[in-house]
């Protein structure tokens, strides 16, 4: 199998950082640059005969299982930039994506790794990525360089403390019914105050979906400091299971 970059392979996807999109300090949300992300992955994947709509078809769709984020800047108001994503590697059951967040003159301002599954929508196990379409989507693997940190293993001790709690809400649901994972990310961000924003900049961002809830469902956000930069959070069904765990390293 050739993986070979063939700049075919790449998708390059153009943005603006919209007034509407922009924190207090005028630079863009992370929520919206992760649904950017995750916008960019659909319309890759989209255009290469494997996005979501085709496999709805079969009663199939993609799912977030983690998504990292290194970050040296952001957008400001009105800046444009774009993302660039390709597959980097295929297994049986996940597929990891790459992307670089770049000026139009070059210039990166990050990189993020995403990682994905395929489930079938009623049964919500995981589908063998190589059953679909003949195991096509090998095709578009891509080995390009994305020098992001390596996922790490979070895990929150005894000195967790509960930060926030409510329940999940009408715009808190995607169209699964489920609670949107760009909207864990929301929430976390809140956890932290403004001054907090005004004295520190986040560097890093990691996600990793554990299981799903639903319309209705109390949730609680339990945050550990583990060094004088880096943050562990945990999101869970209160008196139940895990729903995500996320780390964020800032400078």
């Amino acid at each position: 199998m050739n993986t070979e970059c063939n700049p075919d392979r790449i998708g390059h996807y153009p943005f603006v950082a919209e007034s509407f999109h922009l924190d207090f300090s005028g630079h863009l949300l992370l929520s919206v640059l992760g649904n950017h992300l995750l916008n960019c992955s659909n319309r890759h994947s989209s255009d290469r005969g494997f996005g979501i709509s085709l496999l709805n078809e079969h009663k199939y769709t993609w799912v977030l299982s983690r998504l990292s984020i290194d970050l040296s800047e952001m957008p400001c108001q009105n800046e444009p930039f774009i993302i660039d994503t390709w597959v980097d590697s295929i297994y049986r059951l996940f597929t990891d994506r790459n992307y670089v967040i770049r000026s139009p003159q070059d210039k990166v301002l990050g990189y993020a790794k995403s990682v994905w599954a395929i489930i079938d929508l009623e049964s919500r196990k995981p589908i063998d990525l190589l059953s679909i379409d003949g195991g096509r989507i090998v095709e578009h693997i891509c080995k390009k360089e994305c020098p992001i940190n390596k996922p790490q293993r979070i895990r929150l001790s005894d000195k967790k403390e509960v930060v926030s709690e409510f329940t999940a809400a009408y715009t808190d649901i995607d169209m699964n019914g489920h609670f949107n994972s760009i909207k864990y990310i929301e929430h976390v961000m809140n956890t932290f105050s403004l001054d907090f924003y005004r004295e520190k900049r986040l560097k890093h961002f990691e996600i990793a979906y554990v299981s799903e809830c639903y319309f209705g469902d109390t949730i609680v956000i339990s945050r550990e400091q583990i060094d004088a930069t880096t943050y562990f959070i945990e999101i869970a069904k209160k008196g139940e299971k895990v729903l995500c765990r996320c780390s964020l390293l800032f400078e």
